[in-house]
């Protein structure tokens, strides 16, 4: 009995997330880059260094108009752009009010205004601010990009739906628009619409291989693999060296259990870019599927080295320590960096409690768990956990309590039968 309840499947999953974004993602445009001022020649050339990311030549530039004009409010609200680029937000909000002081109807201070807002997670504010740019300039569509962004974070998909629609009448192939347009549609459960959307996205731009791109991400979803793979083709002829659509390929094989096409993709992808993330987690869980200890080991590490700040690799990498047995102390220093990264991180709770459990610290592993179970909820392996580590401090009735909760969520899980002569084993005790 006790060799069943320590060779208890550790059945938790290896957690692929892409680098988290703010609560509300802005694809941040203030408007200046649709400016159209040729009488102002000194303007556009520090807008010009701008949009080309030259910070500091174009702050130089826009310094430079207001020494001679100090109240030129684009030359102020280009400043505010640079700063917010440099995430100085006072700074920026201040040269944002200056600006409206001397002209309250700018419709982009008001967009950037609205920006800083969101940023201060002043969501009403920021609402109120874009639909203000708006209101003193229909045709801008920098705040409604913004709105429509902040509709979708809000789980309002039609509201989102009509901004979207909106900025694409006036700039038909903007990709963030278009690509907005077709997750608003699928948040409101239409990937038929989304699919149309693309389409025709992909009809008004032909040379730009984001479209067919995500017009294979909504097959892949739907699990037509072989219409995915012909997007993914589409948009890997249109540019041979897309690394979304190579990774976006990889991850078709790996569904489809073709792990070595998978590999020799994934592998490309990270050829064309050593520091694509995704792709070396991707990797990583190929070579854990495929029983490859030290490769899955050694791409999760490389993960972490490209994204020290980013939880997920942590307890990828303490997930194999100590699903190997190989070295518990580093495996729960891994998933305690997780959590310290991630206060809220379920899994990693989860592994920190089973690397508990398996090296025999036992109070521990049933605080980790309990707070596993807190956070994300009653999930069959935090509970199968769980029931093993106070099995194993003594605690027999609780440890029946979460076998039984565990097999009553997932009847069907793989470690069902396992589970069953567990209980029954401890019911006869």
């Amino acid at each position: 009995m006790r060799a069943q309840i320590w060779r208890f499947i550790f059945s938790s999953f290896l957690l692929i997330v892409l680098p988290a974004s703010q609560a509300v993602a802005i694809p941040f445009d203030s408007g200046l880059s649709n400016l159209i001022r040729p009488q102002d020649q000194p303007f556009q050339d520090a807008l010009n260094s701008l949009i080309q990311g030259k910070l500091d030549e174009a702050d130089r530039k826009f310094e430079q108009i207001l020494k001679s004009d100090s109240k030129h409010v684009y030359a102020m609200l280009g400043r505010a752009q640079i700063a917010l680029d440099r995430k100085k937000t006072a700074e920026a909000e201040k040269g944002i009010q200056a600006a409206l002081a001397i002209d309250p109807n700018a419709p982009e201070a008001h967009n950037m205004l609205g920006f800083v807002r969101l940023s201060q997670k002043k969501y009403a504010e920021a609402k109120a601010q874009f639909q203000k740019a708006i209101q003193l300039n229909p045709k801008l569509w920098a705040p409604r990009m913004n709105l429509a962004t902040i509709y979708l974070s809000e789980k309002k998909p039609d509201l989102a739906i009509q901004e979207y629609q909106s900025v694409i009448k006036t700039v038909p192939a903007l990709s963030t628009a278009n690509s907005g347009l077709a997750d608003a549609y699928l948040a409101k459960g239409a990937p038929g619409e989304a699919i149309k959307v693309l389409q025709t996205w992909r009809g008004t731009d032909p040379n730009n291989p984001l479209a067919p791109d995500a017009l294979g991400l909504i097959y892949f979803s739907q699990k037509d693999y072989g219409k995915a793979v012909n997007e993914f083709d589409t948009a890997l002829r249109i540019n041979p060296k897309f690394v979304p659509a190579i990774k976006n390929k990889a991850d078709v094989y790996a569904a489809k259990g073709d792990f070595e096409k998978a590999i020799d993709l994934y592998g490309e992808a990270i050829r064309e870019n050593p520091k694509y993330l995704e792709a070396h987690l991707r990797l990583g869980t190929v070579y854990v599927r495929t029983n490859q200890f030290q490769k899955a080991l050694d791409s999760f590490k490389t993960a972490i080295s490209i994204a020290p700040k980013f939880a997920p690799p942590y307890n990828n990498v303490a997930w194999l320590l100590a699903r190997e047995g190989k070295n518990f102390d580093e495996s729960i220093k891994m998933a305690k960096r997780a959590i310290q990264l991630d206060p809220q991180y379920a899994e990693a709770y989860d592994t920190l409690g089973w690397s508990y459990v398996l090296s025999g610290h036992f109070d521990d592993a049933i605080e980790a768990l309990n707070t596993a179970k807190k956070i994300g909820g009653e999930k069959p392996a935090v509970l199968g956990h769980l029931g093993t580590a106070y099995y194993k401090k003594g605690m027999k009735k609780e440890a029946l309590l979460n076998y039984k909760r565990a097999l009553a969520i997932d009847k069907e899980a793989s470690d069902a039968p396992t589970l069953r002569k567990i209980i029954a084993e401890l019911e006869k005790q």
